[in-house]
């Protein structure tokens, strides 16, 4: 698993140079990786350098607990607990009880055509991880190429939609079901310059 996750991480960043977001070879050789099991994940830079660590990835919302969690959350609605997330869930729910795996996003793009709730089969193992490193590695270039990072916000979100539909939405990640190994282009230009060097010795890593 360890190896697919680097051959994905690079394909993800070399799309993102084609979209001119920043310099894959780079930011590859200095991303220190971490993958572990039952953490968080999050993406960012920490003492100048770009870091992601990539935890559980797997389908959070299927159809053998929807008609359980469906029933919860219905309760919840009735019983006048928090209408916003109620809702929420209960569309997810009704999502999973009728066939559609799910994994949430933030609430403020959850339901975003494209960067929102990830919706597929619960037999396509693949698919939640593609989204995991889409998502991390958005921040990851948000804080390391070019403009400082914000989070979730609207530079982050641009990188990630970005990513998102040219690796996960159009199926590209599928490509990894016959584990080709990848490897950087040549360069055929002068390298970028770093842009870390002298930055404060911490800066925010994001989940």
């Amino acid at each position: 698993m360890k190896s697919l996750i680097r051959l994905m991480t690079q394909e993800i960043l070399l799309i993102a140079e084609l979209k001119e977001l920043c310099n894959a070879e780079d930011l590859y050789k200095r991303l220190l990786l971490h993958i572990t099991n039952n953490k968080q994940s999050y993406g960012g830079k920490q003492y100048g350098m770009p870091i992601m660590q990539i935890g559980n990835f797997a389908w959070q919302y299927t159809p053998g607990q929807a008609e359980e969690k469906l029933t919860e959350w219905q309760n919840v609605l009735r019983v006048g607990g928090n209408k916003t997330v109620a809702t929420r869930e209960i569309i997810r729910w009704k999502k999973a009880l009728s066939g559609i795996a799910v994994v949430n996003e933030y609430p403020r793009i959850w339901q975003d055509p494209e960067i929102g709730d990830l919706e597929g089969d619960v037999s396509d193992k693949l698919k939640p991880l593609a989204w995991l490193l889409s998502h991390e590695l958005a921040h990851v270039i948000d804080y390391n190429c070019g403009a400082t990072g914000g989070g979730h916000g609207k530079r982050w979100q641009r990188i990630y939609r970005i990513i998102r539909n040219a690796f996960v939405n159009n199926g590209r990640y599928q490509m990894f079901d016959t584990q080709q190994v990848i490897q950087f282009p040549k360069k055929q230009k002068k390298e970028l310059r770093m842009d870390l060097l002298g930055l404060p010795l911490f800066d925010l890593q994001v989940a």
